[in-house]
């Protein structure tokens, strides 16, 4: 029996979890390349954070693992100006 698992639970468990390793690096190129996660990366990504999910539930999650996919490519590909000051200085203690 599974527990249920929030908006909140989720996040912080693909923030956290997800990040790390291939199986995030295949989940963008897949991404990339097909538009799409298929039922068997989507399946083996809540594995991997614990969550054995059911054939109905991933059908569910399959737009939120994928935007959330996105968004991380995104936050990636972003680069930021060298000309941009820093908004914190810190020094060295002394």
């Amino acid at each position: 029996m599974h527990s249920t698992l929030t908006r909140r639970a989720f996040s912080q468990i693909a923030a956290g979890t997800v990040l790390g390793g291939g199986l995030l690096e295949a989940a963008i190129q897949e991404v990339e390349t097909e538009a799409t996660l298929s039922p068997e990366t989507i399946k083996a990504l809540l594995d991997h954070i614990g969550y054995p999910a059911e054939d109905g539930e991933i059908e569910m999650l399959k737009p939120m693992l994928e935007e959330m996919v996105e968004a991380l490519q995104k936050i990636r590909n972003f680069e930021i100006p060298l000309e941009l000051e820093p908004s914190f200085v810190f020094h060295a203690d002394r």
